[in-house]
Order: structure tokens, then C-alpha cells, then sequence
């Protein structure tokens, strides 16, 4: 577990912490695809934030909305157990938006964020058997911290990033406002 956690501290960002840990638990937790979705309530929608694997992972990528009227968040079954093997079809009618629209495969979803302000699931494809094991339950289990951690780091540095943007278009604006094209004019 140790060795989880240095080896996804020490990758520089979420897409390579998510790829290391895979790679790392690779014999013991065989996944053709990992992917990382972020709830984004203000525009409605789960948006995937990395991805790792050497499955095909385009059908993982992207964002997929809440139809109007689906529920914002995550469902019950989710806060009740928090690592669940779902049916794509079932488990989409259940969490519209959760899923990506285009997997057909059965997925192992863990929830790595539950916070107000921060919800995230990670999905695995690939994994065999129809039930989920004990052991590959606690492998899976064993991933939430480190990449929970790692997640909310990734927000941080994306939002500040926002901010600085945002600020910079508003110092641009004033400075356009009053003709200058500089502060020190």
C-alpha cells in the first residue's frame, strides 16, 4: 500500500499518477481501461480527467451530460457501497452522465471523491470474472486514497490556473478601457 501511494505522489499530474498505479498493480489487477470522471454539477455533467490502460480508451473520453431532470450526483447504490461491479446499460439508466455514453463492458466503479464540492468515480474495464473478488475489491480499495489525493490536486492546480486566466482577461480589459496597453503607461 506504501508503495501505491509513493509511486502516485511522485508523478508530476493526475493522467501519469492514474497510469503508474495501473501499471503498478498490473498482474493483480489485470484493467484493459481506466478512467477517472469528475462530476461537474454547474454544467450538468461528468467530464473524464485521465485515463490509463492498453485497452482502446476513446469511448472513455470526454464529458457526458445529466439529462434534465437525472439526478446531479452520486447514486445511492454508490454511497451505499462504495466499489461495485455494474452493468454499462443498467448502471447508466440508474447514473445518466456516470458512465461514458459509448462503454459496453462491464466496469468495477469506486468512488474516490464523495466531498460536497468535489464528487469523482473511477471506472476499470477489462477485469475478469463476473463477480468482483474480495481480493480485487481490496486492490480497487487500496487505489481510492492515493488517487482521491492526487485528484484533488489535479482541481486545485486547474482552478488556479482558472483564476489566473480570469484575471489576466481582466487586467487585459481594463487596461483596453483605459487605452493602455500596459500597467505602467
Amino acid at each position: 500500500l506504501l508503495a501505491l501511494w509513493r509511486t502516485v505522489g511522485a508523478q508530476a499530474d493526475l493522467q501519469s499518477g492514474l497510469r503508474a498505479a495501473i501499471e503498478m498493480l498490473g498482474s493483480s489487477l489485470p484493467v484493459s481501461v481506466a478512467a477517472i470522471r469528475l462530476l461537474v454539477p454547474e454544467h450538468r455533467a461528468w467530464e473524464t480527467v485521465a485515463l490509463a490502460g492498453s485497452g482502446p480508451t476513446q469511448g472513455y473520453a470526454g464529458v457526458d451530460h445529466i439529462a434534465e431532470g437525472g439526478a446531479v450526483g452520486l447514486p445511492s447504490t454508490l454511497h451505499r457501497e462504495p466499489v461495485l461491479r455494474v452493468d454499462p446499460v443498467a448502471f447508466g439508466r440508474l447514473a445518466p452522465g456516470l458512465l461514458p455514453h459509448a462503454v459496453a463492458e462491464p466496469l468495477v466503479t469506486a468512488v474516490i471523491c464523495k466531498e460536497p464540492q468535489l464528487t469523482a468515480v473511477l471506472l476499470l474495464a477489462g477485469l475478469p470474472g463476473r463477480v468482483l473478488s474480495a481480493a480485487v475489491r481490496s486492490r480497487v480499495e487500496a487505489l481510492v486514497e492515493p488517487l482521491g489525493l492526487a485528484l484533488r490536486h489535479y482541481v486545485s492546480q486547474r482552478d488556479a490556473a482558472a483564476l489566473r486566466e480570469a484575471a489576466e482577461a481582466d487586467r487585459m480589459s481594463l487596461l483596453g478601457r483605459l487605452g493602455r496597453k500596459d500597467i505602467a503607461e
